[in-house]
């Protein structure tokens, strides 16, 4: 790589690291490697929007505030499309199952993901999401290969339960 600066001096020699961080809090403008990593930010607060881009997500989520969470195809009804790259969030390889998502607030909205089971159906059982709480809105989403429960909604949340299975 060579650089030139604003006076005409190059450098032949540069050591460039590229971090990719495609998930963004569109209220505060940080980036982030995952999805876990924002929703955990210390500056990511109630009300917060958070996007996501295309790509493959292998992690359990948590989300433990009240969120708008958009992946691409945010708005789009998997049903009519047409959709584009999705961001399909899966479980992570050394996974024991369990819940993929697990929402423990009020006022949450997942919409435009892909949630894929596929890589791990264990004898216990795998979920895709879990909800616990009031006003929980997850829409546009495609919830595919789990054999437990694709999606579970309770308003009845004593201080959101732990997950049942899985590290998270």
């Amino acid at each position: 790589v060579t650089i030139t600066d604003a006076n005409g001096t190059t450098v032949d020699t540069v050591r460039v690291v590229i971090n990719y961080h495609p998930v963004t809090n569109t209220s505060t403008l940080e980036t982030f490697a995952t999805i876990q990593e924002a929703i955990d930010a210390t500056n990511t607060v109630n009300g917060n929007t958070i996007v996501v881009c295309a790509g493959i997500y292998n992690e359990q989520v948590v989300v433990n505030k009240e969120l708008d969470i958009r992946g691409p195809n945010y708005g789009i009804d998997p049903n009519v499309g047409p959709l584009g790259a999705p961001a399909i969030i899966t479980f992570p390889t050394a996974s024991d199952g369990g819940e993929l998502m697990v929402i423990r607030a009020d006022d949450v909205k997942v919409d435009g993901f892909t949630f894929d089971g596929s890589n791990n159906v264990t004898a216990t059982g795998s979920s895709g999401i879990t909800a616990y709480g009031d006003n929980i809105e997850v829409t546009n989403n495609t919830v595919s290969n789990f054999n437990y429960v694709s999606v579970w909604f309770s308003s009845y949340h004593p201080d959101y339960p732990t997950p049942s299975q899985g590290t998270f």
